[in-house]
């Protein structure tokens, strides 16, 4: 079952545009569009606050997978989908589809984070790449959606485990959450695959929030080593050399 499609048709039949549901729930209308590409979008208080406006019921533990469907949602098949797209060959789909991954690009670029979001999680139904997830991980992170970003690391994981994209954004998202040990595990994984200054620094911000200030020393010195222009990681090492003083006194 497609959950944001199920919310799209209860939405339609009650009359709601999607401007006017998002007033109700209080967020925007490019959260409501959002939530409605989502094959399983999360459950948080707008996800239930959907739900209270139209009329449909959550179990007590608030399962997504519990949730009280109809079995009357009608989906086109395939070829129908196909002849909607009113595309004459391949060639046509294949400029189509490009185009719209370029216009994600440049909504990232211009910081519409939501909107290339939109498109990249559409993608991710038609196309499930890694660049696709890698994508779409990308998007959630900037929106502040830690958890999710993790979600789609991981599916880009499954299909290659060495991404460095993928395990970039899963251990910047993880020190996000302030899971600093699994962000180590992960990023030292990063490291084997690719030694950059980006992974070195924040092994070294991961052992500086966990209070290990020599580690920390010298994964920034490892950074600046391969970048000595990296001012945060310049700025770090003096901070650490501080507490040093200041934990020995």
């Amino acid at each position: 079952m497609h959950i944001g499609k199920y919310l799209k048709k209860k939405r339609e039949e009650m009359g709601y545009s999607q401007e006017r549901l998002g007033e109700l729930v209080e967020v925007s209308e490019r959260t409501i569009r959002r939530i409605e590409n989502n094959s399983n979008p999360k459950v948080n208080s707008t996800f239930e606050g959907i739900c209270n406006i139209l009329n449909i019921p959550l179990k007590d533990d608030k399962n997504i997978k519990k949730l009280n469907f109809n079995k009357d949602v009608d989906y086109l098949k395939p070829s129908e989908m196909l002849s909607k797209l009113e595309l004459e060959n391949s060639q046509a789909l294949y400029f189509e589809l490009d185009n719209k991954l370029m216009d994600a690009y440049r909504l990232a670029q211009e910081g519409n984070y939501e909107d290339s979001l939109d498109i990249y999680l559409a993608f991710s139904v038609i196309l499930p790449k890694e660049y696709i997830y890698i994508a779409c991980a990308n998007m959630y992170y900037m929106l502040d959606e830690y958890s999710i970003a993790i979600e789609y690391s991981e599916k880009a994981l499954a299909i290659n485990e060495n991404s460095y994209e993928g395990l970039i954004i899963k251990g910047i998202s993880l020190g996000k959450l302030e899971d600093y040990d699994s962000l180590i595990d992960v990023l030292h994984k990063a490291l084997e695959v690719n030694k950059t200054d980006e992974v070195y620094y924040n092994i070294g911000v991961a052992y500086h929030m966990t209070e290990k200030l020599d580690e920390a020393i010298s994964y920034y010195d490892k950074c600046i080593e391969i970048n000595p222009y990296f001012e945060r990681a310049h700025l770090n090492i003096g901070v650490c050399y501080f507490a040093k003083i200041n934990l020995e006194k």
